[in-house]
């Protein structure tokens, strides 16, 4: 039997554990490889060996090696080949102290001045255009993305613990610009695999989730209209190498399937979420239930998010109750569909599954849909969980499991807290808080927001991945 942890601890990062230094090992090697070439050296100077056999090889290598070197660059132009030999000696001790210590003299100014460049409201254009250059030649900007990807999540962090109903809009742009340098560095041709599209509407998602819901709650903002239209207007290059959304039938037929974890129902998803404000996603998905004014567009985007979030939730106790049963060597024939996808592609399709969910709660201001979706997600890992490690159903159950992050924990809290908050307004207005009945009470409000306070609890008191890396972005508005 697996021992049973709490979900909640479970979303939480793991404690870091201290590696053991290399420094012993490496200080080892140095010595070794300075032993073998201190011994040719007092073979040579103290004519240890004599001139046949073995010893002739020493020799050779000094006559014919070593002095034509010295001679040709260091005796032939001295003194001024000091300047080289001294510039190679700072050098190679410079290398050997950075091997030693495990750092890198480099690598931090390089950082630093990626952090500043990439924070800065400048124009990344360039930056993608030097690095798909870069890319052409074999050289990836793998420092470049990862900076990129610390500073984009650094950003959506600090957005997601900002209030709802309040409205940032310099950390607002900044959150839409990092997600779209990022997205533009990881989908720089050439493409190998679908994963790093699916990554890259990931990234997209957790960002427009934030930011539309920020103008759902504060829809006098014209800023933050503007930079969630700009926002949806993006999905189109990222979706269309992983659904031809283009291709009618595609559509249809996709639209028509029975939704899942698999990638084409998910990305569905994301564009009829993007057609809320996107007309032109909204006119291509005409062909299957979104047409007409704005309200109707939402209408059809609810009905399609409803029955996704519906189905997926089923499909989920659906795994569970047949996990429950008796026979451990009855195959899930339900997985079979998802048999061809690797697992990584599970998982990021289910994380995206979840943010749907969420987004669908905020949509219709009802947060127990995402709270009864997590709900299912966590019983799902409990039932995981009570099965041996050996059992073939849990490597093949285990990729849809994906845990909410802090993020995804504050978010409910604030949905929760604004519902709650709403239902006490109307109270307060209504003939019931002045009739002297007992049917409601302040103290059920209070009673209620003790769910709030456990999920604010959840989240965590901090979101920052990156604790030195924000503390100076404050400051770095966009203008």
């Amino acid at each position: 039997m697996k021992n049973f942890y709490s979900s909640l601890l479970k979303s939480m990062p793991m404690q870091a554990r201290p590696r053991r230094s290399r420094t012993p090992l490496r200080v080892g090697l140095l010595i070794t490889l300075g032993f073998f070439v201190a011994l040719p050296i007092f073979i040579i100077v103290t004519r240890a060996l004599p001139r046949e056999g073995i010893g002739q090889v020493f020799y050779w290598i000094h006559d014919h090696i070593f002095l034509p070197i010295k001679g040709y660059t260091y005796t032939l132009f001295y003194p001024y080949s000091i300047s080289w030999w001294g510039m190679f000696l700072t050098v190679l001790v410079a290398w050997v102290i950075a091997y030693l210590l495990m750092t890198s003299f480099t690598k931090d100014p390089h950082i630093y001045v990626l952090r500043r460049v990439v924070r800065r409201n400048v124009r990344h254009r360039i930056l993608v255009k030097t690095s798909k250059w870069l890319k052409k030649w074999r050289l990836h900007p793998v420092l470049l993305r990862a900076v990129t990807d610390m500073e984009r999540k650094n950003a959506l962090n600090r957005l997601a613990t900002v209030p709802l109903t309040g409205v940032d809009e310099g950390m607002c742009k900044r959150v839409v610009r990092l997600t779209q340098l990022y997205i533009n560095l990881i989908t720089l041709p050439p493409v190998v695999g679908d994963d790093v599209y699916l990554e890259a509407a990931e990234c997209w998602h957790e960002a427009y989730l934030q930011l539309r819901i920020r103008c759902q709650k504060n829809p006098g903002s014209e800023t933050l209209k503007t930079l969630v239209t700009d926002l949806a207007s993006d999905l189109e290059t990222i979706v269309l190498p992983l659904l031809n959304f283009r291709d009618n039938e595609v559509l249809k037929d996709t639209s028509e399937k029975k939704a899942g974890f698999d990638v084409s129902t998910v990305v569905l998803d994301l564009l009829f979420l993007a057609s809320l404000h996107n007309s032109s996603l909204a006119a291509q998905l005409s062909s299957t239930t979104v047409a007409g004014s704005p309200e109707a567009v939402k209408r059809a985007v609810i009905a399609r998010l409803g029955a996704s979030v519906a189905q997926r939730r089923s499909l989920m106790d659906e795994i569970r109750s047949r996990l429950e049963k008796e026979d451990p060597d009855r195959e899930i024939e339900i997985l079979e569909a998802y048999k061809d996808y690797k697992t990584g592609t599970i998982s990021t399709a289910a994380r995206l599954a979840l943010s749907t969910a969420l987004e669908l709660s905020a949509l219709v201001e009802q947060v127990s849909i995402g709270l009864g979706y997590m709900e299912s997600m966590e019983i799902l890992d409990f039932v995981l969980n009570s099965l041996e490690m050996e059992d073939p159903r849990v490597e093949m159950v285990q990729p849809l499991v994906c845990f909410p992050g802090p993020a995804h924990y504050r978010l409910c809290a604030e949905l929760l807290e604004l519902e709650i908050k709403t239902y006490e307004e109307t109270w307060q207005q209504s003939v019931l808080s002045e009739s002297g009945h007992d049917l409601i009470t302040p103290a059920d409000f209070e009673l209620a927001r003790t769910r709030v306070r456990t999920l604010y609890h959840a989240s965590g008191p901090d979101l920052d991945v990156n604790h030195e890396a924000t503390k100076d972005t404050k400051g770095h508005e966009d203008e």
